[in-house]
């Protein structure tokens, strides 16, 4: 489930900065951090408004190719065109990622090789409904709070995922644009959450509570996790202890 929106915001010169934090957080090729599949989101930094909404397999790649890492690559397919315009007239860009357990990781071309002689239970479509679903109630409900669609979008996203646009509240573009402290928002940037291990610890830890608290409410979640998580005691104090709680994400 799509529970944790990590935020950053990236100058020209900073591309390869965020390509390598994606990668470490959100690799294809281990169970560490989140599913390289996922929602990501670009945003105006200084005028907050929503540009594009997108999904990918593989995150690290799909920036990659956004931000004029390859080559050899169809502009069409891409939002390479409209990034540099942007970066013409802004010096910094705002950019989310809506990220997934890695339990959610599917098989995609750069991980197939390890799981080719194991009983692996991941596939193709394991981890990709959701996001699929999830851009497809995003567009939909930008487009009918707007009348149109984010201006970096062209189509809308699946038909299940429109069905359910009335089912997310219209402050998710705000927690996706910095507009205020979420819920939802890691308490640490992109690229932060790659000087320590520890702020990983904490966010993996948040995206449990955020996904048991969207059934249970934040209260009976905490409970919950205290009776059936190990060591949750442990981390709350650590957390606590660090001020983690209290934490904004500094973009």
């Amino acid at each position: 489930m799509l529970r944790t929106i990590i935020l950053d915001a990236y100058e020209e010169s900073e591309k390869k900065e965020i390509a390598n934090a994606i990668d470490y957080i959100c690799s294809p090729k281990d169970n560490y951090g989140w599913s390289s599949a996922g929602l990501y989101c670009y945003w105006n930094y200084y005028t907050k408004e929503i540009l594009y909404i997108g999904i990918a397999v593989d995150l690290t790649r799909r920036f990659k190719e956004h931000n004029g890492f390859y080559k050899r690559i169809n502009p069409n397919m891409c939002k390479i065109y409209q990034i540099n315009n942007y970066f013409k007239e802004y010096r910094k860009i705002g950019f989310s990622i809506v990220v997934q357990s890695a339990l959610l990781q599917p098989i995609i071309s750069s991980n197939r090789a390890q799981y080719k002689y194991t009983n692996s239970l991941l596939n193709l479509e394991s981890g990709i409904s959701d996001i699929k679903i999830q851009e497809g109630a995003l567009i939909e409900l930008y487009k009918n709070i707007n009348n149109s669609y984010p201006s970096w979008n062209k189509i809308n996203g699946s038909i299940n995922g429109q069905n359910r646009s009335t089912m997310i509240s219209p402050d998710i573009f705000k927690a996706l644009a910095n507009i205020y402290d979420d819920f939802l928002v890691a308490k640490s940037t992109l690229r932060e959450l790659t000087t320590k291990p520890m702020l990983i610890a904490y966010e993996i830890w948040l995206h449990g509570y955020r996904m048991l608290s969207a059934f249970y409410g934040k209260e009976k979640a905490i409970i919950f996790m205290i009776e059936n998580i190990p060591n949750t005691n442990e981390i709350i104090y650590q957390m606590e202890k660090d001020n983690y709680f209290s934490k904004k994400a500094q973009i």
